[in-house]
């Protein structure tokens, strides 16, 4: 079985998954649907590992293997935002001067 601190680090994934996932719809839907699948994907691995032998050789390593790659994912996409806008800068939106 999977012990209590996995479970503890897996309600933290899922919980940035839900957080993260309405502002990924927003802002970009196929992204946001990709996200979707992610998070559906990660809860089917962690149900299937929660009902398999655990102690069995591999499991484990599957296991943190996953959560290794969820941890790497985000990551990924928040620094790849963070220097993307440090290069590109923000957009600037025209201002409205009330000529039509």
């Amino acid at each position: 079985m999977i012990h209590l601190e996995d479970i503890f680090l897996t309600a933290i994934f899922m919980l940035l998954f839900l957080l993260a996932l309405p502002a990924t719809l927003k802002r970009n839907r196929k992204l946001g649907y990709i996200h979707l699948c992610l998070f559906a994907a990660y809860n089917a691995a962690f149900f299937y590992l929660l009902n398999s032998d655990y102690s069995k050789e591999g499991v484990g390593l599957l296991w943190w293997t996953l959560q290794l790659a969820v941890i790497a994912l985000h990551a990924l996409v928040l620094w790849g935002g963070i220097v993307y806008r440090l290069l590109h800068g923000r957009r600037k939106k025209p201002h409205d001067d009330g000529r039509g």
